[in-house]
């Protein structure tokens, strides 16, 4: 009788243990608190999210995100014409990229500003390669230039040239 009482008392506390240990923890074991974890919380009235770097195009009718669908135009900070070439003076304070996407037809450009919230529409003036609102142009000839009364403030960026520096034949 003892042995029984011993395994029933013995039995009783495992039990007792377990469930005062599974009473602490949560029932949901997930690693993420979805109070801490809001995703898409600044949509704008399109649908997009900000935060992630999208906006509306209305050229496009979707939400983009600029800087991977668009032209990058790299501020000019100190714009100098010499001769029929545009030098950049560096700055060296933080500068903010324009983009400049295009429309299906090319008869229109959507344009991004970094200080202004959404975008222009800039449209082609006839069959050459300006593209013209008020007093903003976008010339795409070599080098793209965006103007504001005539005055370049962003120039189209243009890919660094890669120099050889060897080659890849192994000699014996």
């Amino acid at each position: 009788m003892k042995k029984i009482a011993l395994i029933i008392i013995i039995g009783f506390s495992m039990f007792s243990c377990d469930y005062i240990l599974k009473k602490d923890t949560p029932e949901d074991t997930s690693t993420e608190d979805p109070k801490k974890v809001v995703l898409g919380i600044d949509k704008d009235e399109n649908g997009c999210v900000g935060s992630a770097g999208y906006s509306w195009s209305v050229l496009l009718q979707k939400c983009i995100r600029p800087f991977e669908e668009g032209l990058r135009l790299n501020p000019i900070v100190t714009p100098k014409v010499v001769g029929d070439t545009i030098e950049q003076i560096e700055a060296e304070e933080t500068v903010f990229s324009a983009f400049a996407v295009f429309g299906e037809d090319q008869d229109k450009v959507e344009i991004y500003l970094p200080s202004t919230k959404g975008s222009m529409i800039l449209e082609r003036d006839s069959k050459d390669k300006i593209y013209k609102k008020g007093d903003w142009t976008l010339e795409t000839s070599k080098p793209i230039l965006l103007k504001q009364g005539g005055t370049i403030l962003y120039r189209g960026a243009e890919s660094i040239d890669k120099k050889e520096i060897g080659d890849d034949n192994v000699e014996n």
